[in-house]
């Protein structure tokens, strides 16, 4: 529910952003929220969108937004 918010909030965040942002809001370990990337692309609920520099780990990542 958290990353869903997250992304509903911050369309084109990457994994690790939104992941952050669920951190600041309640607690946790960003990596516990990131791991569900996967899951919400796998049920259709949040779609890719384009690659860009992550403003957490500066990497080259993909970005999502809410459906």
């Amino acid at each position: 529910y958290y990353m869903m918010r997250a992304f509903h909030l911050y369309p084109g965040a990457t994994a690790q952003e939104a992941a952050l942002r669920c951190v600041e809001w309640h607690d946790g370990m960003t990596e516990t929220y990131r791991k569900r990337v996967k899951e919400l692309v796998k049920l259709g609920l949040i779609v890719e969108c384009e690659r860009r520099r992550c403003t957490v780990t500066g990497k080259v990542a993909t970005t999502y937004r809410a459906k």
